[in-house]
């Protein structure tokens, strides 16, 4: 699955910034778009709607590299103290050369429950693990979500019409969110994606 990953990393991931709106928040958006045609596994990609989230209880692991992982450390712990519902711990793996790619795909291809949430490094990461039916489609929820006042529009990683990671903007962590198919705590994934990514719901709480 590694080799497929890179491979497709390699020559099929050629990503494009595309502005589709303002930058002031509102629903306006700036997606960043695959340029390749979705593939049958991001076609069935199960999608996750906001509801998920907004009733989402229990633990949730979150993956990346070790050095993300330790920029994450204050944010997950205001996140604990502030949503008595969702539990958050992190997991890192090795900085470099893609070895937490690597290190990710191992658990996925083991249907390993560890990562609900991984922290990928850019948009082609992203784009080769949709390809590989190991994300969870966003596009649902985002209809619901909107950028925070005075934030920067949503940045959803589009494959098609199927948007499969949102920039992180909380704390000093960089990277793309993405939600894993194989983690024990869907909703509770896109409640903490929502959040780390600066995105707030359309409607009240």
């Amino acid at each position: 699955m590694i080799s497929r990953l890179l491979l497709t990393t390699l020559l099929t991931c050629s990503v494009a910034l595309a502005a589709c709106g303002g930058g002031s928040g509102g629903d306006s958006t700036t997606a960043v778009s695959a340029t390749t045609t979705a593939s049958a596994l991001e076609k069935d990609a199960k999608g996750l709607d906001a509801g998920m989230a907004k009733d989402a209880v229990g633990a949730v692991g979150i993956c990346g590299p070790l050095a993300q992982m330790r920029l994450l450390e204050s944010t997950v712990r205001r996140f604990d103290a502030a949503t008595e519902r969702l539990q958050v711990s992190t997991l890192g793996f090795p900085d470099g050369a893609g070895r937490s790619l690597a290190a990710f795909t191992q658990r996925q291809r083991t249907e390993s429950e560890d990562c609900d949430v991984y922290l990928a490094e850019d948009a082609a990461q992203v784009t080769a693990l949709a390809a590989d039916g190991g994300l969870y489609d966003l596009a649902p929820a985002l209809k619901d979500w909107k950028a925070q006042a005075g934030s920067p529009a949503i940045a959803p990683v589009l494959v098609g019409d199927r948007a499969f990671g949102l920039p992180i903007r909380s704390g000093r962590a960089s990277g793309v969110l993405v939600a894993a198919v194989h983690g024990r705590n869907a909703g509770g994934a896109l409640e903490v994606i929502r959040e780390l990514s600066g995105a707030q719901r359309t409607e009240a709480p």
